[in-house]
Parts: structure tokens; C-alpha cells; sequence
């Protein structure tokens, strides 16, 4: 077996058992950590990755991201694919149990590459939306634009720092009431990230960061 097939097995079993240890149940969490498993459900409903030049059209891969300061992660699958030399389009999605039931999330978004086929420019705009649903704790929405750099530091890494501004809506369930006391915010974040070439697959690291949480996320992709 090769070293793809070693580190898709190993990072797809990783999700699985980091899911069994998730958890989005925010009715008796004060209002400093209930922001931050917000931000976490926004983040990974409405997460962009970026391809290598002159890679393939076709790309899929996983994610487990986690809040820094607390105990939860969570793993989602995505894809993407090159439309045009400048245009991507991608989707992602998950279903997995937490400690109080189960979670589901789906979103898609595009970016977009300016410049020219002979001489792409080095940053990306990028719009992404996407929904969380955790059964009887939370009903969330995101909506994110973000604008984001890159440059090549060898053949086989790239290195990646933006800001991005997502924009929040969730609904909190409350036992008797169903999903009441909505509440709509913005969470502007600087974004860092690292991508190394593996063969044919790409490793991932992002940081997410602003003055109240820190996200962070570790994905492969591999290209088809």
C-alpha cells in the first residue's frame, strides 16, 4: 500500500473518531463559548481550499477543525473543481453524532483568480455559504467573503494569509420552546494557512484567528 492510500485511510479514520468526541450543545454555555462553537459551525460550513498551479481539475479531500482553546472538533468532506483556468467551484458537507445527538452541514461557494491564463495573479476573492444543523441545540447559517494571498515558497509548498468577514445567523433550541432567541453577528478573522504537495495530494494547515478564538484546521486533498 502506498503512502496516498496510507494517509487517505489514516486522515478519513481520524474524522470518524474525532466526531465521537464533537459537541455543539450550547444551552448552558456562557455567552464567550457559545461564540466560539458558532464560529466553529461557520467555519467549517463555509471553509475554502485552493488547488496548486497546474493541477488537475477535480479535487476532493476531508477536514478535521477544532476551536483551540476547547475540546471540540469537527470533520467534514469537500470537494472542488476548476470550471475555468480562474473560476472554482466546491461543496462540502458532513453528518456525524456528538455527545447529544447528531450534526449535519452542507454548504457550497466559488473563487475566483484574477489576471490572465499566462500570468494568474497571486490572490484569490472567494464567497461562501453553508448550514450546520445539530438536532435540538442549534440552527445555523454562514455566509462568508474573504480575500486571500499566496506565494509559492518552493515547488511543493505554498503558503497562504488573508482576512475573511463571516456573517452569522443561528438559532438557539431551547427544551418546550423548539429553536427561538435568533441572533445575527460578524466574525472577521485572520486567516494563515500552509499547503505542502504529496505526489498527487496536497496537505493542509489553516489558522483562523481574531481577539476572542482560534480555528484550526488540517486537511488532505488529493486531485483526480
Amino acid at each position: 500500500m502506498n503512502i496516498n492510500r496510507i494517509s487517505i485511510i489514516v486522515h478519513f479514520s481520524s474524522c470518524i473518531i474525532f466526531s465521537q468526541w464533537s459537541s455543539f450543545q450550547i444551552e448552558n454555555m456562557n455567552n464567550a463559548n457559545s461564540y466560539k462553537i458558532n464560529g466553529l459551525a461557520a467555519l467549517i460550513s463555509s471553509s475554502q481550499y485552493y488547488p496548486f498551479e497546474n493541477e488537475k481539475n477535480f479535487h476532493f479531500g476531508s477536514s478535521i477543525s477544532g476551536e483551540i482553546s476547547t475540546t471540540r472538533y469537527a470533520p467534514h468532506t469537500f470537494a472542488f473543481v476548476k470550471l475555468t483556468w480562474n473560476l472554482i467551484l466546491r461543496g462540502r458537507m458532513s453528518g456525524f453524532s456528538t455527545e447529544k445527538g447528531a450534526a449535519q452541514l452542507f454548504g457550497w461557494g466559488m473563487s475566483l483568480n484574477p489576471g490572465s491564463a499566462e500570468s494568474p495573479a497571486n490572490w484569490m476573492v472567494s464567497f461562501d455559504s453553508g448550514f450546520f444543523r445539530a438536532h435540538y441545540q442549534m440552527n445555523l447559517s454562514a455566509l462568508k467573503f474573504s480575500i486571500d494571498r499566496f506565494f509559492l515558497f518552493d515547488d511543493k509548498t505554498k503558503f497562504i494569509y488573508g482576512l475573511s468577514m463571516n456573517s452569522i445567523n443561528n438559532s438557539k433550541y431551547i427544551n418546550g420552546m423548539g429553536f427561538s432567541t435568533r441572533a445575527a453577528y460578524q466574525i472577521n478573522q485572520i486567516n494563515i494557512g500552509t499547503m505542502r504537495r504529496i505526489k498527487d495530494m496536497i496537505l493542509s494547515v489553516n489558522l483562523s484567528t481574531n481577539n476572542k478564538s482560534n480555528y484550526l484546521s488540517f486537511s488532505i486533498l488529493k486531485s483526480i
